[in-house]
């Protein structure tokens, strides 16, 4: 599995003209049921996140696009403006959002990875505050609320996905099919057991196999690498190597250290990105690049307030802003090398 390393710091890959006096509007609009149309001339310059986050539970799946200015992210205001590049490939493109996610907050994430994938992308969606030991102790809050969830019980879930078995997964698998169960038993039983888990990984698991997402790219960040992990590798389990064979998975700030089946075929499905000074990245054994924005805090953009969407980054002494995890930072670094990767 490659390591990517960065491009060049923060604002110095991009050479552009300077913005229009008047910034972007930003507007936000639920999924309807008639095609969102898009304007394809320059004077359309709102940036709009096409897709509900109305009553979204843990474990759903929903579309998400976003408006052709496609880098909102960026804290370069000139590469805002950057119009996207459609993609062609007739592929899905799936995200899978970390821990202590809200609606808001998985909105624009999964909106950013429409911007850089070139077209709409399916969110699964990993709700705050529910885990198998203690539990949901938000309730509607993760639901209909814009603050992330419990932390505790966030770690919680962590530890119980990243000590699911894929060996044991494929040695149950085995038993059954010797027993003669039949082979949607198999797989229904098989999402059902990841589903009392992390209900995001049992919704990710039973995507995949549907037709029509074999070859399908999933972007994942931080806890989100541990729930594509588990249902790639049961997919591997219940259809075998092949069925994963042409996945692909953009790993960001990944804590996963074994990828098991997946990882097996190395960099023709897995591609891992991190930084540094990322904590979490430790956990995965993964240290690529050169510390990024230390001493460093993010200041929010306040019409993108609840979704860390940074306006500029100012320095600061506190030891915690030292460590780099946010989502739209490593997408500030690496979005150069993710683009060409969505053909």
């Amino acid at each position: 599995m490659p390591n990517f390393r960065s491009p060049n710091p923060l604002g110095l890959h991009v050479n552009h003209a300077p913005p229009p006096s008047e910034g972007p509007k930003l507007t936000f609009r639920g999924q309807s049921s008639r095609p969102a149309i898009i304007s394809k001339t320059p004077r359309d310059q709102d940036i709009q996140f096409i897709g509900s986050i109305e009553a979204i539970s843990d474990g759903e799946i929903r579309p998400f696009d976003v408006s052709e200015y496609a880098m909102f992210f960026l804290t370069d205001k000139r590469a805002r403006y950057e119009k996207r590049e459609r993609r062609t490939g007739g592929y899905p493109v799936l995200f899978v959002n970390g821990m202590q996610g809200s609606p808001a907050k998985f909105r624009a994430q999964a909106c950013s990875v429409a911007a850089v994938s070139g077209g709409p992308v399916l969110g699964v969606y990993n709700g705050s505050g529910e885990s198998f030991v203690f539990g949901d102790t938000q309730g509607s809050a993760k639901v209909a609320g814009a603050d992330a969830g419990n932390i505790l019980t966030d770690l919680i879930e962590c530890l119980t996905d990243k000590l699911q078995s894929t060996d044991w997964d494929q040695f149950t698998t085995w038993v059954k099919k010797k027993r003669g169960i039949s082979q949607s038993t198999i797989e229904t039983e098989m999402g059902e057991n990841l589903t009392r888990f992390n209900r995001a990984t049992g919704a990710l698991y039973k995507k995949l196999l549907e037709p029509g997402f074999e070859k399908a790219h999933i972007v994942a960040h931080s806890q989100g690498n541990i729930i594509t992990c588990n249902a790639v590798n049961a997919v591997a389990a219940v259809r075998g190597v092949k069925a994963i064979a042409s996945m692909r998975i953009e790993a960001v700030a990944s804590p996963v250290v074994f990828w098991s089946e997946a990882g097996m075929m190395g960099q023709d499905i897995v591609t891992i990105h991190a930084l540094a000074n990322d904590l979490v990245a430790w956990l995965g054994a993964n240290v690529t690049d050169l510390p990024y924005l230390m001493l460093r805090k993010p200041t929010d953009r306040k019409e993108l307030s609840g979704t860390e969407i940074s306006e500029k980054y100012s320095w600061t002494a506190r030891p915690d802003h030292v460590l780099t995890h946010n989502f739209y930072a490593y997408l500030e670094k690496i979005w150069t090398l993710l683009r060409p990767r969505f053909a």
